[in-house]
């Protein structure tokens, strides 16, 4: 009996640090600018858009199961009746698929800022869905919305040299060799019949909503920005996954063998 609430209080332990991990990263990687616009495109396609809606719903549905399946469901009367062990069963099920889904999901995104990067740049630069993701940057995460006031009285030096996010570098200034007369962080002055060797030079405009968010380097930004949102993300929640596995199979392994020793110094006793 005290060997059953050991392992109880085990797998309980081990479920919700790993799953509360879990959702956790889930809600810090929905308030990234790069996965927070990803999500808002209307044009879906299979490049992990939802992986942090999976993080948040799967881990809440499993410690929501795992604490019915060991706290609530004990304590009823008659709770091993047919009903129960038939809805015991099921709970499993949902919850194995929804771990499964769950590293998938991590492995997924993994893969995406991995090895499947220059896919994942070519995929952002689609004129459709750049024009969700541009519309999201200047509208609802406002990336460079503060620029005027926050660095009013900056030189161009200074400016430069300041640490931005690769989404704020990339599209919020333009690329340094355009050589452009600074005015302010949002302004600057193009020499009339210029020619540039980076096309980005001839995309820049001072309009708020324009800048340089049709500039190659504000994709590219936003897809570091992305990869490196994902890879962290990932990396966390396959090693909660690993802990809320292991945890879950080690305690019953430990208790099954320390009851057999003891089982075999009893029969060793009694003969």
């Amino acid at each position: 009996m005290n060997n059953n609430w050991i392992v109880k209080g085990l797998i309980i332990f081990s479920v919700s640090i790993s799953m509360i991990t879990i959702v956790s990263t889930g809600l810090w990687l929905l308030n990234q600018t790069s996965d927070k616009c990803l999500s808002n495109t209307t044009t879906s396609g299979g490049h992990g858009e939802f992986t942090s809606f999976i993080y948040v719903g799967a881990g809440l549905c499993l410690i929501f199961s795992v604490l019915y399946l060991f706290t609530v469901l004990p304590v009823r009367q008659n709770w091993r009746h047919n009903g129960d062990q038939r809805m015991i069963l099921a709970i499993s099920c949902c919850g194995m698929q929804l771990l499964m889904l769950i590293l998938f999901a991590s492995l997924y995104a993994l893969t995406q800022s991995s090895v499947g990067f220059g896919t994942l740049k070519t995929w952002i630069s689609r004129p459709e869905r750049w024009m969700n993701i541009k519309h999201c940057l200047y509208e609802d995460t406002r990336v460079c919305a503060d620029f005027q006031n926050k660095f009013a009285d900056d030189t161009q030096d200074k400016f430069f040299h300041r640490d931005f996010t690769p989404i704020q570098s990339g599209c919020c200034k333009p690329p340094l060799e355009c050589s452009f007369s600074y005015s302010s962080p949002t302004i600057w002055m193009k020499p009339e019949n210029g020619t540039y060797s980076n096309h980005d030079c001839y995309e820049w405009d001072n309009n708020p909503k324009k800048l340089c968010y049709n500039c190659d380097v504000c994709k590219l930004g936003y897809a570091h920005e992305l990869k490196n949102a994902w890879t962290i993300s990932s990396f966390v929640v396959i090693v909660a996954w690993l802990i809320f596995v292991l945890g879950f199979i080690l305690p019953r392994v430990f208790i099954r063998n320390q009851d057999e020793v003891e089982q075999l110094i009893e029969n060793h006793q009694l003969s």
